[in-house]
């Protein structure tokens, strides 16, 4: 459907995502049912870059932040008895407004009560909101 040349173009112009809907298409095509006309070619192909871009920034944006449990996710966090864990408090902080904000959140408590899980969860949370984060520990 698209010659190499005009593949090569994309790829040179840091367009790989188009390119490799374009490809994909190619193979496609021969068992698709009804042709897609051309306003709907290219805008499956600009989805297609548009969700390889947040998905490759998101990943760059974890690993950047350097958590020290990466899987950490919010809606895995369990309140366990002895535990003074506050799941209103943290669940608004998922939402993320203290960064809007620039505030920070420090937390304390004993040896065990989940400090590194509940910000690494946070430290992920960020990431999805494609903001920028660094894990430090003191």
């Amino acid at each position: 459907m698209i010659d190499i040349e005009t593949l090569a173009r994309l790829k040179e112009m840091r367009l790989s995502g188009m390119a490799e809907y374009f490809e994909n298409l190619a193979d496609t095509t021969a068992t698709a049912t009804a042709p897609l006309t051309g306003p709907e070619m290219i805008k499956q192909a600009v989805d297609w870059e548009h969700g390889r871009r947040r998905d490759s920034k998101l990943h760059r944006l974890r690993r950047q932040a350097g958590l020290a449990q990466p899987g950490a996710d919010i809606a895995d966090i369990k309140v366990m008895p002895g535990r003074s864990m506050d799941t209103e408090l943290i669940a608004r902080l998922a939402v993320g407004s203290y960064l809007v904000k620039h505030q920070d959140v420090i937390l304390q408590g004993p040896t065990g009560a989940g400090k590194t899980y509940v910000a690494s969860a946070l430290g992920n949370k960020a990431c999805q909101q494609y903001r920028k984060v660094l894990y430090l520990s003191a």
